[in-house]
């Protein structure tokens, strides 16, 4: 068997190399951070650990997404890996960043609900997604939809986040 790793032939094949220096791994990578709204990464996907991972501290939604696209890219990466090495099927880079793209849409369509906040909506106008965002008024839950918060002429300007604040922050 060649030592070669399957997806770029151009190093021996390690864990590291396949996940954390391999130009094609790093080409899914940064599509599928992209299309979850995380820019800026690192060029391998250890750098982009070690860049993001207090980043996406926390349960918000979109911190979530982000955690979940590096997962994903894990799974697309070896997935193609043994497609390659035990069907000698070999998809071009194209053809796996659309799977990667079509894996996120299904992951982001399941968000139905966010709390309203500039931040939130930000990020669902960056994605392309359209769930419920919610505001919570004394006892009462008031539902927004992002047709709604743009007829209404609320502007991300004037959405006061309700943001809990980070630890340590004051």
């Amino acid at each position: 068997m060649d030592p070669n790793c399957v997806l770029c032939d151009k190093e021996i094949e390690t864990l590291e190399h396949l996940f954390f220096h391999c130009p094609f791994s790093e080409k899914i990578l940064h599509n599928i951070l992209r299309k979850v709204g995380i820019r800026n990464s690192g060029a391998s996907l250890d750098e982009t650990l070690n860049s993001i991972s207090g980043y996406l501290a926390g349960k918000e939604a979109w911190k979530m997404a982000g955690k979940a696209a590096i997962s994903l890219t894990i799974y697309i990466l070896w997935k193609e890996r043994n497609a390659r090495i035990f069907r000698g099927k070999k998809n071009n880079v194209e053809s796996v960043i659309r799977e990667g793209n079509y894996r996120v849409a299904i992951m982001l369509s399941k968000i139905n609900n966010l709390k309203l906040t500039a931040r939130n909506v930000a990020w669902a106008e960056q994605t392309g997604i359209s769930p419920s965002f919610l505001r919570k008024i004394g006892q009462q839950t008031i539902r927004y939809s992002l047709n709604q918060l743009a007829t209404a002429g609320n502007t991300l300007s004037t959405i006061q986040d309700q943001e809990e604040p980070n630890p340590g922050q004051a």
